[in-house]
């Protein structure tokens, strides 16, 4: 199975993404993928201007997630 994903830019839609996926996969047995734009990152990145603020609980739900 291959899923494209698009995270919603704002946080409670991201959520609500992670949460439908994880439903699906207790329907998946065998192998899957995920790729695409998820608008979270599982740790702070520096961007080219200097360090980005970074919402914690965020990426703390990306990692779960993933």
């Amino acid at each position: 199975m291959l899923i494209a994903i698009y995270g919603a830019s704002q946080l409670a839609r991201r959520q609500t993404i992670w949460d439908e996926l994880n439903y699906i996969s207790s329907d998946v047995h065998g192998g899957w993928e995920m790729f695409g734009d998820f608008n979270s990152t599982p740790f702070p990145l520096k961007s080219i201007r200097g360090v980005r603020d970074h919402d914690h609980h965020d990426m703390d739900q990306f990692r779960d997630f993933v």
